[in-house]
């Protein structure tokens, strides 16, 4: 992973994470289960065909 994708990856997920963590309804355990399913939808979407 280049340093410029990480980059933006992490923008992009942080992004992601806002509406999560700063509506108050998501606390916990529930709201990093919902933030390491936009890591894994993201993943998942970037990675290469032969490894889906």
């Amino acid at each position: 992973m280049t340093i410029k994708y990480a980059h933006q990856l992490a923008a992009h997920l942080r992004q992601r994470a806002e509406p999560i963590f700063d509506s108050g309804a998501r606390r916990g355990n529930v709201a990093v289960a919902l933030l390491l399913d936009q890591i894994r939808l993201q993943i998942a979407h970037h990675a290469k065909p032969s490894l889906k």
